[in-house]
């Protein structure tokens, strides 16, 4: 093991695999490169981050936060998923073992992330804001300045299930504009899970949004001049927000996320 790195996870080795995919798949490639794995909770490295997120002196997990910031009562929370006892009761992961991962003989059990909670749209007394009500969740970063797509990808694809809420894809690239976000809507049919999906993890949604198809903004407002986002891009980190002005409960599984080439409806190499 190197004596610079965790012995696993964390912003560098993710950085280092997705680095030398990179330059596999453009060595490899005869004209579009195949679809690039950011996120994937079947990766060990992925998988410990995940585990480990909220917990004390971690700071490479997914991070959550509310307009409790705001003086406002949203609420939420973010639970790692990694086997069917994980499903019939969501309780305080206790210490992680990557065996089940690491293992010639994986389970057949998708992984993936749980971000639940309450939206409520009241406005505190004390609070100076005009509106409330949202969640978000944000990945953990790619170090140094961001994993570098080198125009070589077109296209985001998220494979997550939803309760048919409207959410908000959050991406964050290099920029000299550190308020910058680009945005897109997430918005597919609620996908509930079965008494059989506890056994393989369930279906998931696969759902491709095209980089063209993003909204540049800056401090959660719309950009008055758009630049339309290319393949050129380090991506710094991700995440989604639920701010759809609606009181309840919200639930969002996710279990992939990839850089890919989307060519006449088609993901190029899947």
């Amino acid at each position: 093991e190197s004596m610079f790195l965790p012995r696993i996870g964390g912003e560098w080795r993710r950085l280092l695999r997705v680095r030398k995919d990179l330059l596999m798949k453009k060595w490899d490639m005869n004209e579009i490169a195949t679809p690039l794995t950011l996120f994937d909770f079947t990766i060990s490295h992925d998988a410990f981050d995940a585990a480990n997120s909220g917990k004390k002196h971690f700071r490479e997990g997914w991070r959550i936060g509310s307009d409790e910031v705001i003086g406002g009562f949203s609420v939420c929370s973010c639970h790692f998923i990694h086997g069917s006892g994980d499903l019939q009761k969501i309780q305080k992961l206790q210490e992680f073992d990557l065996s089940h991962l690491d293992s010639p003989n994986k389970p057949n059990f998708t992984p993936f992330i749980r971000w639940m909670g309450t939206i409520d749209t009241r406005i505190g007394e004390r609070s100076r804001a005009t509106r409330s009500g949202y969640c978000a969740i944000q990945s953990p970063s790619f170090a140094f300045d961001g994993a570098p797509l080198q125009n070589m990808y077109n296209a985001l694809e998220i494979n997550c299930r939803t309760d048919g809420r409207l959410y908000t894809l959050n991406l964050k690239v290099a920029s000299y504009f550190p308020d910058e976000l680009y945005q897109g809507h997430i918005s597919i049919p609620p996908m509930k899970m079965k008494e059989s999906d506890l056994s393989d993890g369930g279906e998931f949604s696969t759902l491709v949004i095209p980089f063209r198809e993003l909204i540049l903004t800056a401090g959660g407002r719309l950009r008055d001049t758009q630049r339309q986002l290319d393949g050129a891009i380090r991506v710094e980190h991700l995440g989604f927000i639920l701010m759809d002005g609606n009181d309840g409960d919200f639930q969002f599984d996710l279990a992939r996320i990839r850089a890919v080439n989307l060519i006449d409806g088609k993901i190029v190499g899947d």
